[in-house]
């Protein structure tokens, strides 16, 4: 409890013990293993490091554009004695497209399809770990064009024996409720009795803490989905564009093994449409907003808080209140900025199409880049609406199944066909859709 409590304010990091940068210098080998190697900065791309001609191809989803390339980025690297052996994480943000890992030559499992996501970290598992001392990392990121490369977040992590993968907390803002679920794997091969609990505070203020009462579950090996309700006081702030009230929400889990927390920021926000108008908490909204068309454009998108800070106080100062982003969804930092000053962020799997819906693998990714969204972003309170594409056309009917199985699979945003005011020909009548 003194850990979470110590967690939610802000006085604890993680232990840079059990991480691993992986930041910085690399070789690069374009289109084989065993070409001239070359030296390049990663977080970077190998056009903007000079080691690929600039591209101008559209990026698209229903087609390839030119031909595919693959570059193969090697380093050396240490795992320190805290870490050896033990279940071991590998997290690359916003790669350029679909990687492959090789560990001392060995391959590397990817983690739910995220090692072909466009908009989510790439997550990697070492169930065994490794031991102590040096490795060689391989990284091969295939494209097809020649923006190449890794922008964001590099990192190796351990984890605990017994770990807390993930926590989605979904808020009931008019009776200041939380039901939270969370995904935690037992790593171990045996059964382990755990204690768990609950703890939501207001951001920022260490006088007010509201600790659940424990719960007791029992954990096989592998991994197992866990639910905890906690009702708030009747004074808990709400959040929206005028008072962007934050919670701090922790689960510490404590077995045998040891205690493993892990905290995240949510807010008490409801959306909702009525009569063709939009009301956050009750009360009547209008979105002032713009696209964000740039970073898509150039996809060098900042990944830091300090970049998008510039951008959503550059739009304030707009007298903009939201922003949309077309064909595609924006790193972890920039809901973390918008939480913090109340903006509404509406974005879109990353599909510019006009025929969605008319291939099978078309589908399976956009399903899969959906469950990256949420399972990474749901929880920001900004995120609050939710596209399939930017005019992806033209099979309504594939649209409207898959809206209505995202409005059940999370509710927590508003969801749409796509961002767009055309006409569309259906079943024999036209209709506007916007």
């Amino acid at each position: 409890m003194l850990l979470l409590t110590c967690a939610l304010f802000g006085g604890c990091t993680r232990p840079t013990d059990f991480v691993v940068d992986l930041s910085g210098e690399w070789e690069v080998r374009l289109d084989s293993p065993e070409a001239e190697p070359q030296v390049i900065q990663l977080p970077g791309i190998t056009d903007m490091a000079g080691i690929d001609t600039a591209d101008t191809l559209q990026p698209r989803l229903e087609e390839p554009q030119g031909q595919q390339r693959e570059a193969y980025y090697t380093r050396l690297f240490e795992v320190k004695k805290k870490m050896a052996d033990k279940p071991l994480e590998l997290i690359f943000e916003r790669v350029l497209w679909k990687s492959t890992i090789l560990i001392d030559g060995q391959p590397v499992e990817a983690l739910d399809y995220t090692n072909e996501s466009l908009v989510t970290p790439h997550r990697y598992a070492l169930p065994r770990g490794l031991a102590a001392g040096q490795h060689i990392i391989q990284v091969c990121v295939a494209s097809q064009a020649q923006w190449n490369g890794i922008m964001g977040m590099m990192e190796l992590r351990a984890l605990p024996e017994v770990s807390i993968d993930r926590m989605e907390v979904y808020p009931d803002a008019s009776l200041r409720h939380l039901d939270v679920v969370l995904t935690v794997t037992n790593h171990t091969s045996e059964f382990q009795n755990a204690y768990l609990m609950l703890i939501t505070s207001p951001r920022g203020q260490a006088s007010e803490m509201w600790p659940s009462s424990p719960v007791q579950e029992t954990l096989e090996p592998g991994t197992t989905t866990l639910t905890m309700s906690c009702n708030l006081p009747a004074r808990t702030p709400r959040w929206s564009e005028a008072h962007p009230d934050l919670l701090c929400v922790g689960a510490s889990l404590e077995t045998k093994e040891g205690i493993t927390e892990t905290v995240v920021n949510v807010g008490l926000r409801q959306i909702e449409t009525r009569d063709g108008k939009l009301f956050v908490n009750d009360e009547p909204v209008t979105l002032r907003g713009s696209h964000d068309h740039f970073s898509s454009h150039t996809i060098y998108s900042t990944t830091d808080k300090a970049g998008w800070t510039k951008v959503f106080e550059d739009a304030k100062e707009q007298g903009l209140n939201h922003l949309s982003f077309r064909s595609w969804c924006p790193p972890d930092a920039a809901f973390e900025v918008a939480d913090e000053m109340g903006f509404y962020l509406g974005v879109e799997l990353p599909v510019w199409s006009t025929n969605t819906g008319s291939a099978s693998a078309a589908y399976d990714y956009l399903l899969h880049e959906y469950e990256n969204i949420i399972r990474t972003y749901g929880n920001h309170p900004s995120f609050c609406m939710l596209s399939v594409g930017d005019e992806s056309l033209y099979d309504i009917d594939f649209l409207n199944a898959f809206v209505a199985d995202m409005k059940v699979r999370d509710p927590r945003h508003l969801y749409s066909l796509y961002n767009t005011r055309i006409e569309v020909k259906h079943q024999g009548a036209t209709s506007i859709y916007e």
